[in-house]
């Protein structure tokens, strides 16, 4: 217990979490109530400190105080909460609208992404306050006009609300945007926008953005290949726009991916430089102050560069407290500076728990700083040259550990590689920073085109790439489909707690517990494996213009289709493929089954009889629609509408008796209305395939 005291953020952090987590979790507590069981709360941690009744009690009670701070802060900073946002509206009636571009533009294939906030809408002929912030897509155009952050636009065209994903194990975008407070977009022409002006006030972003740009302008300039000038301007500034999808895939596969995005690594880089430099300031009279306060000061104006973006705000605060409490003469603990910046973090932000990004970063972390000592005590190198790659490799490693679970659980795929790949792309990284900062630095002064660092910088990212590519392509350099239930994440963070406990304090008896926990776990696995072997499965997707049925039995899945459609062919893996994937079955290939043309369907004019594990299965579809008369009334389980049929429904209900309907997303809303109020009158339960998701029946 005495340990766990030297952690006090540790404790505030978990406790802030878990009343987020509650939030998030739609546990409702009104507004008044959580006023009043707060001020319950303080009361109560008052007369326990006061009276000295019981240290563990008030402390209880003083974290449950934290707690209901942190669902306070989910609670007050979900817009939807505000009666003026745009959740409030019917935007079925909004024709245009009107406010800020609150983002740096993200360049796309077809279309630029603005993130957009709006204060008022048009409802017919009236104007309304109405607040809330969307994605704004314009199409690229010859000549689109130039629109950067802070621009104030009005502009003419209708909201959509962004849908969340209706097919099993695929990554859900509206969730996504869901927790950047983006609920609604909008597709528009570019001359749909009328530029009215940019806001008088001033803005530390707007000057942010304008400093990026200008950085960006010279890496542009100075830097001649596509690929390397890609690379520079998203390892410095964070700008991955102009990475093409191979790079980025190669990047991936060789587990050097955190290079492109400026974190923690970036930032640590940036620290030792001007630690380097201001270390003289440290010998005279009150140094450590102006040796602290440089550092803060450099961190933060790099942090600017960059556009202030989340992951940079993320690692510029946690090494400004280390630098305060240097500065304080004290010796800083890591563990609490961990936890103080993610808890002042998610204070600001509390939605910024769910990003994969402030994830992998605080977890990546820690882990160095937990593994590290223990891998680099295992070997010790007198060589500085191989003493230094040794540390690299630990620093690696640990790194890894630690974040193998959540990435597995988010990304699906493990980069063999990883230690092969960081031993030359982290000191290529660091050379390249400090070569793109003293670039950035002189440029300030004159123009620095001969001075060649532009061309060393070029061949240098260049020669990296090379090296990136080649790891990607050696045998075996990625090991795919590996899914996770996230009970499992928690029992594999659990294990290696236990382990490193045991490793710690050489306890044979943790050791054991850690050794059982994980043949605990793998009993389970195999009791799944098992289990998988028998089970069988049918699977309706959501699939617009394309009826999609998966038929599983074991590890083995084929997929018919209605109709098959090359271009369409990479949407309809990306909708099948997660969860064949997360079922541990192959993905879907161009060896497809057309639907109404197998022979294990039996076809009566529009009714397709497919007869599968004892069910009685009827696809209808337009196809010899005729009035096609039957001697006697066909039964069927369950009855699939695959497209808005010609046929009314007396005829369909003369002819079949239904089990269960389930609707097609090629149905239209109002057909898919019409036909459920048709069904609900005789009993006959619905699944709208568009509106309730995929369709899966499970034996």
């Amino acid at each position: 217990m005495s340990q766990w005291n030297n952690y006090p953020f540790l404790r505030y952090l978990s406790s802030l979490i878990l009343g987020i987590w509650l939030y998030g979790s739609h546990f409702e507590i009104a507004p008044y109530d959580i006023l009043f069981i707060f001020c319950g709360l303080a009361i109560l941690y008052l007369f326990l400190v006061v009276r000295k009744y019981s240290l563990f009690l008030s402390g209880i009670a003083g974290l449950l105080m934290i707690s209901l701070v942190g669902y306070a802060m989910a609670y007050y900073t979900d817009e939807r909460k505000d009666a003026d946002h745009l959740s409030h509206v019917d935007i079925q009636q909004i024709s245009a609208f009107s406010g800020w571009i609150v983002e740096d533009p993200i360049d796309q294939e077809k279309y630029v992404r603005y993130t957009f906030r709006i204060d008022s809408v048009l409802l017919g002929d009236r104007s309304i306050k109405r607040e809330g912030k969307i994605q704004l897509h314009v199409r690229k155009e010859v000549q689109n006009k130039v629109r950067s952050y802070d621009s104030y636009l009005y502009v003419s065209g209708s909201l959509l609300s962004v849908k969340s994903s209706k097919n099993p194990m695929v990554f859900d975008y509206a969730e996504y945007l869901s927790r950047q407070h983006i609920y609604h977009q909008a597709y528009v022409r570019d001359d749909d926008i009328m530029g009215i002006g940019t806001s008088s006030r001033f803005s530390i972003r707007a000057l942010a953005f304008e400093m990026r740009h200008k950085a960006k302008d010279l890496f542009q300039n100075q830097i001649r290949d596509a690929q390397s000038r890609a690379v520079v301007v998203a390892l410095v500034l964070g700008v991955k726009d102009y990475l093409d999808q191979e790079l980025k895939s190669a990047y991936a596969t060789s587990g050097t991916m955190h290079v492109l995005a400026v974190s923690g690594l970036h930032m640590g880089i940036i620290f030792l430089i001007l630690g380097f430099f201001l270390k003289p300031l440290r010998n005279i009279y009150l140094g450590r102050y102006y040796y602290g306060i440089g550092i803060i000061l450099g961190l933060w104006l790099y942090a600017f560069i960059t556009g202030l973006v989340p992951s940079v705000m993320r690692a510029a605060t946690m090494f400004s407290i280390v630098s305060l409490s240097k500065m304080n003469h004290r010796t800083s603990n890591i563990y609490n500076s961990i936890a103080l910046t993610a808890f002042v973090l998610l204070l600001i932000d509390p939605n910024m728990i769910y990003a994969v990004s402030f994830q992998l970063s605080f977890i990546a972390v820690t882990g160095i700083v937990i593994f590290f000592p223990l891998f680099y005590s295992c070997w010790e190198i007198k060589n500085p040259v191989g003493d230094y790659f040794w540390s690299l490799m630990c620093t690696s490693l640990a790194a890894q550990i630690a974040t193998l679970p959540i990435a597995m659980y988010y990304f699906h795929q493990l980069p063999t590689y990883f230690l092969l790949s960081n031993l030359w792309v982290v000191p290529a990284t660091f050379i390249i920073l400090i070569l793109a900062v003293v670039l950035l630095v002189i440029s300030l002064f004159f123009d620095p085109s001969h001075l060649y660092m532009g061309w060393v910088l070029e061949n240098l990212i260049g020669i990296m790439n090379a090296y990136v590519i080649w790891i990607e392509q050696l045998p075996y350099s990625k090991i795919s489909g590996l899914y996770l239930y996230s009970s499992e994440v928690l029992v594999i963070y659990l294990i290696q707690i236990v382990l490193l406990v045991a490793f710690r304090k050489r306890s044979f008896v943790r050791l054991v517990f850690g050794l059982l926990l994980i043949i605990f776990w793998q009993i389970i696995n195999l009791f799944i494996h098992i289990n998988a072997n028998e089970r069988k499965m049918l699977v309706i997707y959501d699939m617009q213009y394309q009826m999609s049925v998966d038929v599983i039995e074991g590890y083995s899945a084929r997929l018919m289709i209605d109709r098959y459609n090359p271009r369409s062919f990479e949407r309809l893996k990306w909708s099948i493929n997660p969860f064949r994937g997360f079922l541990g079955l192959p993905s879907a290939s161009t060896d497809l089954t057309e639907l109404f043309k197998t022979e294990e369907l039996k076809h009566f004019g529009p009714f397709h009889l497919f007869l599968w594990q004892g069910h009685k299965i009827i696809f209808i579809n337009n196809n010899n629609n005729q009035q096609w008369e039957f001697e006697e009334t066909l039964t069927a389980d369950y009855v699939v509408i695959t497209e808005e049929l010609t046929l009314d429904f007396e005829y369909l209900l003369r002819h079949l008796k239904i089990g269960a309907l389930v609707i097609g997303s090629n149905c239209s809303p109002y057909y898919a209305d019409k036909i459920s109020i048709w069904a609900h009158e005789i009993n006959v339960p619905v699944h709208n395939i568009k509106e309730d998701g995929y369709w899966m029946l499970d034996l």
